[in-house]
C-alpha cells in the first residue's frame, strides 16, 4: 500500500457513495479519485487501468455538467431522468464491451508489457460502459458496475494491491445498493 492507494481508496468510497444518491458531487470526487488512480497504474503498468482513469476524468465532467445543466432552478430536480435500457440497446452495450476488449487488449499485447492485458481490458471495457451508463443515468449502470467489480477484486488482488481488491469490494457492495435505490427511485420518476 502507498499513498497513492490510500488516496485513491478513500475519495473513490466518497465518489462511488455519493452516485448511488444520485448526488451530482460524486462527479468531482470522482475525478479526484481518477487523478490518483492515473498515477499509481502508471506507475505499476496496468495501462489500460491508467487510461480508463483518463477516460473517467473526462466522462464525469460530462457527467457532472450534464447533470448540473439538466437540474430545474428551484426544484433542483433533474431533467435529465432515470432510465432503463431496453433489451436491444443491452445487446449493443455487450458488442461495444466486446469490440472494445478485443482493441484494448490487442494494444496492451503490441505496443507495452503490461499486467494481465485481457483481464485489465476487459475491466476498462466494461467500465467506460458503465461509467457512460451512469452519466445519462439508466439504472442498469450498476448491473455493469457488478460485473466489473468482481472482476476487479480479481485483477487487484492478483497484482498485490490488496487495499484497492477491498475497495472494490466495498464497490460490489455499493453497486447492488446502488441499483437497488436507483431502482426505486426510477419508479418514482416514473
Amino acid at each position: 500500500m502507498n499513498q497513492y492507494e490510500l488516496i485513491g481508496f478513500a475519495s473513490s468510497l466518497v465518489c462511488v457513495y455519493l452516485n448511488t444518491k444520485a448526488n451530482i458531487w460524486g462527479w468531482l470526487w470522482a475525478i479526484i479519485s481518477s487523478t490518483v488512480y492515473l498515477i499509481l497504474f502508471v506507475k505499476v503498468g496496468l495501462y489500460a487501468n491508467a487510461f480508463l482513469q483518463s477516460a473517467f476524468i473526462i466522462l464525469s465532467m460530462y457527467g457532472y455538467f450534464s447533470w448540473k445543466l439538466s437540474q430545474k432552478n428551484k426544484t433542483h430536480k433533474p431533467l435529465l431522468p432515470m432510465r432503463r435500457l431496453n433489451f436491444t440497446f443491452f445487446l449493443y452495450t455487450l458488442v461495444v464491451i466486446y469490440l472494445f476488449t478485443v482493441l484494448i487488449s490487442q494494444t496492451l499485447i503490441h505496443f507495452s508489457q503490461a499486467t494481465l492485458p485481457y483481464l485489465d481490458a476487459l475491466t476498462t471495457s466494461i467500465s467506460l460502459v458503465a461509467q457512460w451508463l451512469l452519466a445519462q443515468r439508466y439504472v442498469e449502470n450498476w448491473l455493469f458496475w457488478i460485473v466489473a467489480n468482481i472482476l476487479y477484486v480479481v485483477l487487484y488482488y492478483y497484482t498485490n494491491f490488496y487495499l484497492t481488491a477491498l475497495l472494490y469490494a466495498i464497490f460490489l457492495g455499493l453497486a447492488i445498493w446502488g441499483y437497488l435505490q436507483w431502482k426505486k427511485q426510477w419508479k418514482t420518476e416514473i
